[in-house]
């Protein structure tokens, strides 16, 4: 099992939200005390968010708000949504809702995006080995 708090970096993810697969990418900032902090995209707009992993009970959970979003009203700026899932050493999912309406949401995985770094660090011996 993977150790949540030493995997700070870029993630990959996906939601679902009424009936359609979203995809992210997120920054995520970890603390060896299980609290984190990030930052992403998908096609809703950019956001932030807070969260923490209970090892313990290997669960995490966290709040999401845009800080920007592709509706030109900007109307979903700011409004929190939680997210509650399971942390099982490689992947995390759960599901999701906005704050103010339990009942709608969905689910949602994200994942440490290592094959990103393995391939960044694959060009650079390329690169190092042709000179």
């Amino acid at each position: 099992m993977k150790d949540f708090c030493a995997l700070s970096g870029p993630w990959l993810g996906w939601s679902i939200q009424d009936g359609r697969r979203i995809t992210e990418k997120i920054t995520l900032k970890i603390e060896r005390t299980g609290a984190f902090t990030g930052e992403g995209t998908d096609a809703d707009g950019e956001f932030e968010l807070v969260g923490i992993w209970n090892e313990r009970r290997e669960r995490l959970t966290l709040t999401r708000r845009y800080s920007r979003t592709t509706e030109p009203s900007q109307e979903g700026v700011g409004i929190p949504y939680d997210y509650e899932g399971k942390w099982d050493g490689g992947i995390a999912f759960g599901n999701w809702h906005p704050r103010h309406s339990p009942s709608y949401g969905g689910p949602f995985e994200m994942w440490p995006d290592h094959d990103e770094l393995r391939f960044q660090n694959a060009d650079e011996r390329e690169l190092a080995a042709s000179c």
